[in-house]
């Protein structure tokens, strides 16, 4: 009797363990398969990715001396990026199959989230921050960028070293690495210097720019206005860098309280505008030539000061060859102000 109840515990003792370990083992054959399977199409996203940029270095040849190629450096953060989301999903299957209660880290509400995310606040907007990079870029690994705050201010300058989910690492002029939160590269202007050669709209800029700017001539010269308007007009009706086909005005256009205003109104043509600087700077050295030609002269703000001479030192006025009322310009009265100062009393 003792020995049939003690085998039937001994059965009954086995056949529990026998479940549990079914159980266990079946766990563990889920696990491995959620592995594997996460494996699988990690080893089949790199595959693809290599495949990717050898077939863009087929097509577009191996890149120039100091530049990179541009798919492998967009490809290679976003590989990253979806390499770790497949990761945090196979975990998440993992939890599920182990048992885990996974509903209270994927919901938003209630005391828990709220807690939860109000003290994560400052790593959930740095990881959205990091996702908004990486769909949006910006920038990418080798650009040189310059972050301005919005009050235009410049941030910091330097080479975009590597784009982490959390922060950004730059390298300064000085060699210095600099680990930036991505949510604080959200807030601000970025200026992308290595994109102007690689823009479309820089390279294949095929639009007219309008130019205009205004000249002011001294009252002395408004006899020789006109004649020099003249010269202008016919200076930018052959110039190479003007578009014929569009309007160009050169003409007096309104009177200042010390200037007499000549308007000009140019466009330039589209192979001009990709190289506006230039053509700017001849244009106006040209322009400003020709004032000088008609023996006239730019006007500037001036000051006259009348001095009594009765009641202080009397000054000698060369233009009137005696005492009496002295023209200086802004200049001049303020470094006569700035020695008056200086003398001793």
């Amino acid at each position: 009797m003792v020995v049939s109840k003690w085998l039937a515990m001994l059965t009954e003792t086995s056949l529990r363990s026998l479940i549990v370990m079914d159980k266990l083992i079946l766990q563990m054959s889920e696990i491995a398969i959620i592995g594997f399977g996460v494996w699988t199409l990690l080893r089949l996203k790199e595959r693809f990715v290599t495949i990717a940029v050898d077939l863009d270095q087929r097509e577009q040849g191996p890149p120039a001396p100091g530049q990179e190629k541009t798919l492998e450096r967009v490809v290679l953060p976003l590989s990253g990026l979806t390499s770790w989301m497949m990761v945090l999903v196979g975990g998440l299957m993992a939890m599920h199959v182990l048992g885990i209660n996974i509903q209270p880290l994927l919901t938003v509400g209630g005391v828990s989230g709220i807690i939860v995310g109000l003290s994560a606040q400052s790593v959930l907007g740095n990881l959205i921050s990091g996702i908004n990079l990486f769909l949006s870029r910006p920038f990418v690994v080798g650009d040189r960028v310059e972050l301005l705050t919005s009050g235009g201010s410049k941030f910091m300058v330097g080479y975009v070293e590597r784009v982490d989910p959390m922060r950004t690492i730059f390298r300064t002029d000085a060699c210095l690495p600099v680990m930036i939160p991505n949510k604080v590269i959200g807030d601000m202007v970025i200026s992308n210097e290595s994109r102007i050669a690689r823009s479309r709209v820089v390279t294949h800029f095929n639009k007219a720019r309008q130019y205009s700017m205004s000249i002011a001539l001294r009252y002395q010269d408004w006899e020789k206005a006109e004649a020099i308007a003249s010269d202008m007009k016919k200076y930018l009706d052959k110039h190479d860098g003007v578009d014929k086909r569009l309007p160009c005005f050169v003409g007096i256009s309104g009177f200042e309280n010390f200037a007499l205003n000549v308007a000009v109104i140019m466009h330039t043509t589209p192979s001009m505008s990709r190289d506006f600087g230039n053509f700017r700077q001849k244009v106006l050295l040209r322009l400003y030539q020709i004032v000088k030609a008609h023996d006239a002269q730019l006007a500037y703000p001036t000051q006259v000061e009348i001095r009594p001479t009765g009641d202080v030192e009397s000054h000698w006025n060369p233009a009137q060859g005696k005492n009496g009322p002295v023209v200086t310009t802004g200049a001049q009265n303020a470094a006569q102000q700035m020695s008056s100062s200086m003398q001793p009393n």
